[in-house]
């Protein structure tokens, strides 16, 4: 039995894109979450791999907090285990499926996107 059929049976609904960038916070501190476009059924830690991805290439200086927040928050309603190069593998697959949904983009967009695989790759993670 493969890792990924172990694990399906952990899937849940994920976002696919979230981060700080996709959430309203309301005057009496409710959140609410939006743009849904990415969401799919996968394993929790697609969302949490994005969102340790996301704050450390967009705001690092405040990554740390935000990856904490984000993963007290995700524990309080559901026990998940993570380990860095796990965390990096699904950056990785992230990474890489935006990569082939810009296959047909500009020679910008698709750059960009290269870089920030390389970044990926080339970025020591550590929680």
């Amino acid at each position: 039995m493969s890792v990924i059929e172990e694990r399906e049976s952990e899937w849940v609904l994920t976002h696919g894109d979230y981060g700080p960038h996709n959430i309203l916070i309301s005057p009496g501190k409710k959140l609410s979450v939006l743009d849904w476009e990415w969401a799919e059924w996968a394993h929790p830690l697609n969302d949490l791999a994005w969102v340790y991805w996301f704050t450390n290439f967009h705001y690092p200086d405040k990554a740390d907090f935000l990856l904490e927040s984000f993963i007290n928050g995700y524990a309080s309603h559901r026990n998940i285990s993570y380990e860095p190069n796990l965390i990096k593998a699904y950056c990785i697959a992230k990474v890489w499926n935006v990569l082939l949904r810009v296959e047909n983009a500009a020679k910008d967009v698709q750059d960009e996107w290269i870089r920030r695989l390389d970044w990926t790759l080339n970025k020591e993670f550590c929680i």
